[in-house]
């Protein structure tokens, strides 16, 4: 017979177990006891795994395998403390449900074979055994099982006629072994990984057949702590110049070695060191200059678990991600932090050294103390870049934080009966190509309130910014939409995105609730982990009021009375009080008009809103003969509908103080003296005197009132509103917030602002670009930045009047208020501020009715 020990081999598969199983001069006696010479040699798995881990099973299991011409011999040592709870149910051979009861299990498969055979034996000594779901094929093999007072063993004789034939020289079989254990609680342990289906004989392990081997009969690691550790072993027979391998890092320096003079039979120990630069797992081998015979990753228990070779990789990533970034302020966050990371390493190194020097382990708190600080720089490397910014900032897929830090928490500060957002910028800065990201929040927590009615995650909904391309500022974050029910998304790499939080608290109880948030990779391959934070949303104890105290326009061209629901839905949420009404019937040559086409558009308006009436057909000719019968018509219809004159006017002029205007005014008044009319001029001194006792409601460009105009509209009596055209994605959301501030600064009756219409996604340059949403895809709307900028503006006009109630009721303004009002009037001053600090000084305002409310 050829002598295989004469052979060199190697382990097929590194990341897999591997066995060399010597041959045996006796077969063993196969009674369930472990006391035959065959054992005493016999190639040994020392320990197998928790399912799902390469960590050992708390109670091992060691498997020893021998073999001569006639059979394979597997031995079973099972420690079990608890032999009295052992489940032991199957009591007859070959029952297919064997493997329910307390039993250990063998997977084997020959060489050159798809197919595989698997042998079970429970504590009562009853076998079974199948080819690859072949239930009515029989091997003919022995089984006997012991029970003892620490442990359970069992012994199988596994004749090779069953398998095939014997094993052949130089070629591994693949194995693998289970043992299912009900003592305290329903667990599996395995030797080869195959989660979640053990049935994978190509992820099983490597049994390779020889005449004679060293052997590990006993292997415990140690106390498994960064520093020095110390292996033990029981080492069975070496046979030539054998080493005990201890692999605990790359290169020639990462393995530590101890000989094994031939023919010994001994209790060896291996002091080896665990570093920042040991691997995930560690591998002990028994092996030679020339082969193998022992092989077992093993998964690192350090925890946290400090990769330098990952730290390697970000250092270099940032290295090179700073080098190709064009802005200053990103480059300098990325080298502050490739800084940081070689400091705390370097930190963390020395503690390390320190123990090695001493020949100790590092305690395990003292350990998790100091690899936090480098944990959180490998998790940082390795996941998106998150930071918070106000959600109305312009954001481009070129924005970069000022720094690069772990995200706090996105904060959220409302009243009852509001809409507020709160923004998440996410960076694609470290992964190796675009990612989709999922993004899953937690239950609502109330940490502070107790109300009948807290928020809750229906609250809140979860929208993107979406990127789209623009004359004025490139590609830029203008549409806000909701994300679909899976929150995925997607992010290019070395690119921005924007999302929001966005809260409703209608109804919602005051208080502080927090909610955490996930970002899930969906393939972890793109190279990044998942990201958390939390998000704060305070809602203050005061609650805004339904209605607003002045009127509220957007030329909307009768789409929130005409169009998709969501146009009325977005007016009413802006607490919108006077509806556009155009395409109202003009006269024919006899001044008749059927005003019925009409019913549908008036049966939107809001039981207390008003209707624009825009009527253009004054300014052409002849108009004269056909207007009085149909001005009265229009009156007894508009009646009819039950809408006096305080409900609706007539807006004939667009930015005119001409004469045709005074004529068709002039005219107006004389038919019906309480229709009312609107103008969008303010003219000269001279044109405004025409025009004074013509003018029912005053909307004067916001610009011009400054001009002392204003205060002879307002001498009137008729209220007087304003009006801005500025509502193209060219303009900053800063202008349509602070709308409303100049309002409340100059105390007018209404705000206004055109236009409410769609925007075009491509902003085509041929194109007109006027409007604050964009068409969805079933018709409605998805609002940009700039609307949601005209409802928080309208929102703080609240704030503004809630505030001053509070301080009537004070009586004299604290030099804390006055300074407080002063701010507010600034931020109505003709140029708006920028976007921040409208925020800012809303909420300063919030605060101080809080105080005042509560000083009471």
């Amino acid at each position: 017979m050829t002598s295989w020990l004469s052979l060199a081999w190697a382990v097929p598969d590194l990341q897999r177990p591997f066995l060399a199983v010597p041959r045996t001069a006796a077969a063993p006696e196969i009674d369930g006891t472990l006391d035959d010479d065959a054992w005493e040699s016999a190639g040994c798995v020392p320990f197998i795994f928790q399912r799902g881990s390469f960590r050992p099973e708390s109670q091992p299991t060691r498997t020893f395998f021998t073999w001569d011409d006639e059979s394979l011999y597997v031995a079973f040592d099972c420690a079990e403390p608890y032999p009295d709870r052992i489940m032991y149910r199957r009591t007859k051979p070959d029952v297919s449900g064997l493997d329910d009861d307390d039993c250990v299990q063998l997977f084997i498969q020959r060489p050159g074979m798809e197919l595989y055979y698997r042998f079970v034996i429970n504590t009562g000594g009853h076998v079974y055994d199948e080819h690859h779901y072949d239930l009515e094929w029989d091997s003919e093999f022995r089984g006997a099982a012991h029970v003892g007072e620490k442990a359970w063993t069992a012994e199988m004789a596994i004749p090779w006629t069953a398998l095939g034939g014997p094993p052949e020289p130089e070629t591994p079989w693949r194995a693998n072994l289970m043992r299912h254990r009900l003592t305290e609680g329903d667990r599996f342990s395995q030797w080869s990984r195959t989660d979640p289906e053990v049935r994978k004989p190509h992820q099983f392990g490597y049994l390779q057949f020889v005449n004679r081997a060293p052997v590990i009969h006993r292997l415990e690691l140690g106390t498994e702590l960064p520093g020095l550790n110390r292996l033990s072993a029981h080492v069975v027979s070496p046979a030539g110049d054998a080493q005990l391998r201890v692999h605990h890092a790359e290169g020639a320096d990462g393995t530590t070695s101890f000989p094994l003079p031939s023919g010994e039979d001994r209790e060896v120990t291996v002091d080896y060191p665990i570093t920042t630069r040991s691997p995930e797992k560690l591998v002990i081998e028994l092996a030679d200059e020339n082969r193998t015979y022992f092989h077992q990753p093993i998964d690192l228990a350090v925890t946290p678990l400090i990769s330098a070779a990952q730290f390697d990789r970000s250092m270099v990533q940032l290295a090179g991600k700073a080098a190709a970034t064009e802005d200053e302020t990103f480059r300098a966050a990325l080298n502050r932090l490739r800084d940081r990371g070689q400091t705390i390493l370097a930190g963390l190194d020395r503690v390390v050294t320190s123990a090695i020097d001493a020949g100790q382990t590092v305690p395990r708190e003292e350990w998790e103390e100091a690899a936090g600080p480098v944990l959180a720089f490998q998790e940082m490397t390795q996941q998106p870049v998150l930071w918070t910014q106000h959600p109305l900032a312009r954001t481009r897929p070129t924005t970069v934080p000022g720094d690069v830090n772990r995200l706090e928490p996105i904060q959220i500060a409302a009243a009852v009966n509001e809409l507020e957002a709160g923004a998440l910028l996410v960076r694609n800065a470290f992964a190796d190509q675009d990612v989709d990201l999922r993004f899953e929040m937690g239950e609502v927590e109330q940490v502070e309130g107790n109300g009948a009615n807290p928020l809750r995650r229906a609250h809140i909904a979860l929208c993107e910014a979406l990127m789209i391309p623009t004359r004025a500022h490139g590609v830029t974050a203008d549409p806000v939409s909701p994300l679909g029910k899976a929150g995925v998304i997607h992010v290019p790499l070395d690119q921005t995105r924007e999302f929001w939080f966005q809260v409703d608290t209608a109804g919602v109880s005051p208080g502080l609730y927090a909610v955490p948030v996930h970002l899930h990779p969906l393939d972890y391959e793109a190279g990044v982990l998942i990201s958390s934070f939390e998000l704060q949303i305070r809602v203050w104890d005061f609650e805004l009021p339904d209605e607003m105290p002045i009127a509220v326009y957007n030329f909307d061209y009768t789409r929130a009375l005409r169009e998709h629901p969501d146009h009325r839905t977005d007016q009413l949420r802006c607490r919108t009080t006077v509806f556009q009404v155009t395409g109202i019937p003009n006269p024919d040559d006899d001044g008749h008009a059927d005003f019925s086409p009409l019913n549908p558009v008036l049966d939107q308006l809001p039981e207390d809103g008003q209707a624009f009436m825009e009527v253009w057909f004054m300014r052409s000719r002849g108009w004269q003969p056909r207007f009085e019968p149909w001005l009265r018509k229009l009156v007894r219809y508009m009646n009819a509908r039950g809408l006096g004159y305080d409900r609706w006017f007539l807006h004939i002029f667009d930015e005119s103080a001409s004469e045709d205007f005074e004529a068709c005014a002039t005219e107006i008044k004389r038919i019906d003296p309480q229709v009312r009319i609107s103008t969008t001029h303010m003219a000269e001194p001279e044109r405004l005197e025409a025009f004074l006792p013509l003018i029912d409601i005053w909307i004067p460009l916001f610009r011009h009132l400054d001009r002392p105009e204003l205060e002879t509209m307002k001498a009137t009596g008729k209220p007087v509103w304003m009006y801005d055209c500025g509502t193209t994605p060219m303009f900053a959301t800063s202008r349509h917030r602070f709308l409303p501030w100049r309002a409340w600064r100059y105390g007018l009756d209404g705000v206004t602002l055109w236009t409410y219409s769609q925007n075009n996604w491509n902003d085509l340059p041929h194109e007109s670009n006027f409007g604050q949403f964009f068409r969805a895809a079933d018709g409605g709307t998805v609002p940009s930045k700039r609307w949601v900028a005209w409802r928080d503006g309208l929102e703080d006009y609240l704030y503004l009047v809630l505030y001053e109630a509070e301080l009537g009721k004070l009586g004299k303004p604290t030099p804390e208020d006055e300074a407080l009002l002063e701010q507010a009037r600034e931020l109505g001053a003709e140029d708006p501020a920028e976007v921040e600090q409208y925020h800012e000084v809303r909420t300063a305002i919030a605060e101080r009715i809080l105080e005042l409310r509560n000083s009471k």
